[in-house]
């Protein structure tokens, strides 16, 4: 029986880069002689096992056949003959499909070191179109290693096509889709992964309403949305920013909100989305074109679009869906500055004491009244503070 470390553990230490996580390879072992060794069997569909102490996993060597639809499609044979060489076969890019020994000698019959010099992503084998999970993440490993000059082989690339043509994308369940998506928000370069998405034909399987951010016509790269979510990476912003500034269709949005909110919300269902990500694109959606057109020195206008942004009672929310929109119109070269007055005026008006209007025994419609007029107040203050003239329609006046 011998182990190898295989896997993104050894394409990461060669790269220079931390090792998040280990895999291992067993060669010429069975499952008997595993759990004789202590190890916790955990696999389903084929023999792995848990280190007794590092609890890191360690599979089987094994080959597979495609015998369904999908990327759970296949069988696997784990005797006793299988090879490493064998066993890398099945492995989507040649990056991947090294392995090293206990003694540290390296095992690459598929030349993913050369691959590693070349900074190419090239498919190990034909077999890589058996599996439509290898389309999302050849795209996300081209996010992630776009800063260090990695780009997808021509050939690979005609095979993601060939993929994205079959229909086969159609059984990735959406759980899926999202794992690989919101991995590859978090690289330094999540826009690559939509544009790789997009130039095999698979954008529109996964993401039908973000076509038009990835369509020659808008020059890509100066597409607001994908512009807005790389600053956003740039400017080291959450996954959850990022994921409201790049899956915003700008067009649609300023077109029609309405039918823009509409068709997001489909998606968002058809892909399971978790409700954080779901809510605030939505939020974004809905209020872009309001914060494109509020005035920052009209209290009332101001006060109007808190309301209907839910910020008093909502306030963390609402500072994650101005910051997304500033970053939208920062890459469409819009008018900025709405964002930070909304800010600046929603702090101010966190400052009313609700707790002492309501000690009057106001209730009602007075009391909604007077904790309006106490906002409005506020927030000329804060305008005053800030030198900014104050319009007639100013509270008070």
């Amino acid at each position: 029986m011998k182990i190898y470390l295989v896997g993104g553990a050894v394409r990461d230490e060669l790269l220079g880069l931390p090792v998040r996580e280990r895999d291992w390879l067993v060669v010429g072992g069975t499952p008997e002689q595993m759990v004789l060794q202590g190890y916790t069997p955990v696999g389903k569909g084929f023999p792995v096992f848990l280190h007794p102490q590092t609890k890191e996993e360690y599979a089987l060597a094994r080959t597979e056949r495609k015998t369904g639809i999908g990327y759970g499609g296949f069988t696997f044979y784990t005797g006793v003959d299988v090879t490493a060489a064998e066993d890398l076969c099945r492995r989507d890019l040649t990056i991947n499909a090294i392995a090293k020994d206990e003694t540290g000698r390296i095992t690459d019959p598929y030349n993913g070191l050369a691959d590693l010099k070349k900074k190419i992503l090239r498919h190990v084998s034909p077999a890589f179109t058996e599996d439509p999970l290898r389309v999302l993440r050849v795209a996300r490993f081209a996010a992630r290693f776009f800063h260090k000059g990695f780009s997808v082989a021509p050939e690979t690339m005609e095979l993601m096509k060939k993929i994205s043509q079959t229909g086969e994308l159609d059984s990735l369940p959406g759980e899926r889709v999202w794992q690989e998506t919101i991995t590859a928000l978090n690289t330094n370069n999540p826009e690559i992964y939509f544009e790789i998405l997009y130039q095999c034909g698979a954008l529109i399987y996964f993401f039908p309403t973000l076509r038009e951010n990835y369509q020659p016509a808008d020059n890509n790269m100066c597409c607001p949305a994908s512009t807005a979510m790389m600053m956003a990476a740039e400017e080291g912003q959450n996954s959850l920013i990022r994921f409201a500034c790049g899956f915003t269709p700008w067009k649609s949005c300023l077109a029609d909100s309405v039918a823009c909110y509409q068709q997001i919300s489909a998606m968002v269902k058809q892909l399971k989305i978790p409700s954080k990500y779901a809510e605030v694109l939505l939020a974004v959606v809905q209020h872009l074109p309001d914060l494109i057109a509020v005035e920052k020195t009209d209290t009332e206008t101001l006060l109007r679009c808190l309301e209907r942004m839910d910020a008093f009672r909502r306030y963390e929310r609402f500072l994650v869906i101005t910051t997304a929109c500033d970053y939208l119109l920062r890459a469409a070269k819009k008018q900025r500055g709405q964002q930070g007055w909304l800010k600046e005026a929603a702090s101010a008006c966190q400052k009313v004491n609700v707790g002492k209007i309501v000690a009057k025994g106001l209730r009602g419609r007075q009391l909604a009244d007077e904790i309006r007029t106490a906002r409005l107040k506020k927030i000329e203050k804060c305008l005053h503070a800030a030198g900014t003239p104050c319009p007639d329609n100013r509270a008070g006046q």
